[in-house]
């Protein structure tokens, strides 16, 4: 305003134009910045830096520098505080640098629907879980929850929490017998732990095992994983759609494309078999109980969120999402403790003390293993695999922290910065697992969101924590984890735990460690 009224000033200091020349265009000033007021109401925009006003790609070329964008990110946020803004090709990012705003934001029935651009819109249907919005979204939400409850894992029964961990147990049998059968040579564990954690998840989804590593579940997993790799490449194309049309990322999108099909088909023969021994009475799985609700509301001609493409998408989010996510926190874990024998140590150590070494660890020893515990909590917090979270959508225009944040921005926080604030972690860069003990009690922190927070909170977080803790806890207890060794009898360098592979989720660089039998099983 102070500019405009400058111009104003000037007009009239040069005596050419008239009294009336002034009063017009100070009205016309007035009036555009009246239309501009109501057009956006009384409230400002959240701040941001100037890059946003850069032609066409708004601050998306300050993105590509040699750090991630997260880092750039948090260090934005360093500038501007808790909340800020930044302008992405033709999308508004606003991002939210405070976990207790951040909390009270997506606890909010507002803003809970989904980003929708080219790959979302195209990729995803807005079918499934993840991706659906509005009355869609919430009934299936609500349903997945509901079946994991009753007829998965998530049920408390002593009955079901046995059924979960037999299932888990032989599956887990079956990747320390693989370790102790590599006799000490160096391995990449991310194949072992990838089938592993995908058999866990199927006896709980859709109650079924898989001979190890059984060709079409192999194939589909290097599909998950090489999706999960090559998305990111494609971003660009979410803040300028007509990137889209152009060979390089046409051929990618064509690509995901033919994979979810993939996955959709594989699905597809999995639902056949259960509609062909389908019992109302009793119902196995989600899919049983999906069929069920879908046969109701076929039958008494209602209107219905429960479809064959419904189902396939749920099945695909819960695939991809509890089997990837899950892999990768793992393979950041061995990566962690293999890098500092000392935690490892003491790790094994509690582990004789609790549970010694006739059995398997089981989830009531959870609460008996507190260093553990903190293990796999520390673990989420260096890795956090999803730096930035999922965004989320205003449903209309809102209020956040007094500013206007239109409908359709995307909103989303920065928990890569929650997690290495280093006012909350006296030393945010180091795998510490001290963090999070006191005494010999694991505590809980507001800070650390690995499956984000709020009414989109990561739908499978409970069976993602106990797989985690089965898996490691069983091969920590069998075996000690050492570094690869060279030709020349040296220790070959591990990589370090801010190293990381392109990708959506944050994941390590390949690795090979060796898995040392502690004693006879």
């Amino acid at each position: 305003m102070n500019t405009l009224q400058n111009i104003t000033e000037e007009v009239a200091a040069e005596g050419e134009g008239t009294t009336a020349t002034v009063f017009l265009f100070t009205l016309i000033t007035f009036l555009a910045v009246k239309l501009f007021l109501n057009h956006r109401g009384s409230k400002p925009l959240p701040p941001g830096p100037w890059g946003n006003y850069f032609p066409l790609f708004g601050y998306l070329p300050f993105l590509g520098g040699p750090q991630p964008p997260y880092v750039t990110l948090s260090q934005i946020a360093d500038k501007y505080g808790r909340i800020f803004r930044i302008k992405l090709g033709n999308k508004t990012m606003v991002l939210i640098s405070d976990p207790k705003l951040l909390r009270d934001v997506f606890k909010r029935d507002d803003v809970t629907d989904r980003p929708h651009n080219p790959l979302n819109d195209g990729l995803m249907d807005g079918y499934g879980i993840s991706s659906a919005e509005g009355q869609l979204w919430k009934s299936q939400r609500q349903f997945a929850h509901m079946c994991l409850r009753d007829v998965g894992f998530l049920k408390s029964s002593a009955e079901n929490k046995a059924r979960f961990e037999a299932n888990a147990s032989r599956a887990i049998d079956a990747l320390l017998q693989e370790l102790s059968e590599t006799n000490g040579k160096a391995v990449d564990l991310e194949r072992m732990l990838s089938f592993t954690v995908a058999n866990i998840f199927f006896t709980i989804v859709i109650s079924k095992t898989f001979d190890q590593y059984d060709p079409e579940l192999m194939k589909e997993l290097d599909g998950i994983q090489d999706s999960f790799k090559i998305i990111e490449s494609i971003n660009l194309a979410n803040f300028i759609p007509i990137f889209c049309y152009f060979p390089q990322f046409s051929r990618v999108i064509e690509t995901v494309l033919g994979r979810r099909e993939a996955t959709r088909n594989f699905f597809r023969n999995i639902i056949q078999q259960h509609r062909e021994t389908l019992d109302v009475n009793s119902p196995r799985d989600i899919i049983d109980a999906f069929l069920i609700r879908m046969d109701k509301d076929k039958e008494e001609n209602v209107e219905s969120y429960f479809s064959e493409i419904q189902l396939l998408s749920v099945l695909g989010d819960l695939f991809s999402a509890g089997t990837e996510t899950t892999k990768t926190t793992l393979r950041w874990l061995f990566l962690a403790i293999t890098r500092q024998p000392d935690i490892q140590k003491k790790v094994r150590q509690e582990l004789d003390d609790v549970i010694g070494r006739n059995r398997l660890p089981v989830l009531n020893d959870r609460i008996h293993l507190p260093y553990m515990e903190a293990v796999i909590q520390e673990t989420l917090r260096t890795s956090s695999i999803v730096a930035m979270g999922n965004p989320h959508c205003p449903v209309k225009d809102v209020t956040i922290d007094g500013y206007l944040v239109p409908k359709g921005a995307m909103v989303t926080g920065l928990l890569w910065k929650f997690h290495r604030d280093p006012n909350v972690w006296p030393y945010p860069d180091e795998f510490n697992p001290e963090n999070f003990l006191n005494i010999d009690k694991v505590k809980a922190s507001q800070f650390l969101m690995p499956f984000s927070i709020g009414r989109r909170i990561c739908l499978g977080e409970d069976v993602a924590r106990n797989e985690i803790f089965l898996i490691a806890a069983s091969m920590l207890q069998k075996f000690n984890f050492e570094p690869e060794m060279s030709m020349d009898g040296t220790e070959v360098p591990l990589p370090t735990l801010d190293q990381t592979r392109g990708g959506f989720l944050r994941s390590p660089m390949s690795y090979k460690i060796r898995a040392i039998p502690r004693f006879h099983f």
